[in-house]
């Protein structure tokens, strides 16, 4: 039976050879998380899809990303009572 890393050594000897650097198999998680962050997926559903136990440990790892959403809310928000 296969070591469980392997597929991760595999992955980073693949994204060393196309340039990419040291980038780990897990780092998509975290890329897959922040992208759908920003496309504005639900985050119960991301939640599910990291395989979280509950959307505050999803909430805690991704909150510097949550931070930006309310700061750009905050600024839509001001705008909008500006022009209205």
């Amino acid at each position: 039976m296969n070591s469980p890393d392997v597929p991760s050594r595999r992955f980073k000897s693949v994204a060393k050879k196309a340039g990419l650097g040291e980038f780990r198999l897990h780092d998509l998680r975290h890329t897959f998380a922040t992208i759908s962050l920003e496309a504005g997926v639900p985050i119960k559903v991301i939640s599910e899809r990291l395989g979280h136990s509950s959307v505050t440990t999803t909430m805690d790892i991704y909150s510097h990303v949550c931070s930006e959403f309310q700061r750009k809310a905050q600024k839509i928000f001001n705008q909008y009572l500006e022009n209205n």
